[in-house]
């Protein structure tokens, strides 16, 4: 599986092997966004 695949995997859809854990750097963790759900849509989208 390629990152690009990676990337498109729903954390909540992804079978429980094909889940990953991503670092939040400090900078991005603040008000900027409504949800943890928000963020990671933006993060795995760019």
């Amino acid at each position: 599986m390629g990152n690009q695949d990676l990337k498109r995997i729903s954390a909540t859809k992804a079978a429980p092997n094909d889940r990953m854990l991503i670092e939040i750097p400090k900078q991005d963790i603040g008000c900027h966004y409504s949800s943890l759900t928000d963020y990671l849509d933006k993060a795995t989208w760019l």
